[in-house]
């Protein structure tokens, strides 16, 4: 299982769903190392941010090591950069996700633990993310410089599925806790229903998904 997956549950709804858009829009520019993940993520509020991740005790201690140099992560919470470079990152393939299904820890590292995110004692990067010479991550963003007109359909398609993905796992967790709170209670089942506002796409970069839903009668019929 991915690890945004396994640790979805550290990351309240709106970083996540930021964190899929900034993903969709091709903002991460990652890399990798062994167990470890460095990328650079661009903002709105300054140029880019620097995030690290480490996995290398998932398979043991079920805990995963995060770095943001932002605000909110300094202040305590896991950020929609974090969220961003672990999408990006599952995109790149099984081999780079630790074998497992549980439920992971989130440790915030310090600054000094990721000395190779090239990060001043101010908290201010003063060093780029160097390429990779070699095999070099397969993000969205990668893909787009790779491919012809072919290359950027296969990679934007990639990005809608994990779009879908996310948006899903976000209805999921609702209908759960609508269940939890009102067990005690019978209601008829209610239909989910997406449709593309192709018109408010059209303005933007990404896809804007209009949600519906419709309850049925005691029959079974839509009411």
């Amino acid at each position: 299982m991915p690890l945004h997956k396994r640790s979805r549950s550290h990351f309240q709804q709106g970083d996540r769903q930021r964190g899929a858009r900034y993903f969709s829009e091709g903002r991460v520019n990652l890399v990798i190392d062994g167990t470890r993940a460095k990328a650079r993520v661009e903002g709105t509020e300054r140029h880019a941010y620097a995030v690290g991740f480490d996995w290398s005790r998932v398979a043991g201690e079920r805990v995963l090591h995060a770095f943001c140099d932002c605000q909110r992560f300094a202040g305590g919470s896991p950020c929609k950069h974090l969220w961003a470079t672990l999408l990006a990152l599952a995109e790149t393939g099984p081999e780079n996700q630790p074998p497992g299904k549980d439920r992971l820890g989130l440790r915030k590292d310090r600054l000094q633990t990721w000395p190779e995110l090239g990060i001043a004692g101010n908290g201010q990067s003063h060093a780029p993310v160097p390429a990779v010479a070699a095999k070099r991550p397969r993000t969205r963003s990668t893909r787009r410089k790779r491919g012809g007109r072919g290359g950027n359909d296969h990679g934007t398609a990639i990005s809608w599925r994990s779009q879908f993905g996310s948006v899903r796992e976000e209805i999921n967790a609702l209908a759960t806790a609508a269940q939890t709170a009102t067990l005690t209670q019978v209601r008829p089942p209610l239909d989910i229903f997406f449709l593309i506002n192709t018109t408010a796409s059209l303005g933007t970069s990404g896809l804007v998904l209009d949600i519906f839903g419709r309850s049925r009668n005691n029959g079974g019929k839509p009411g």
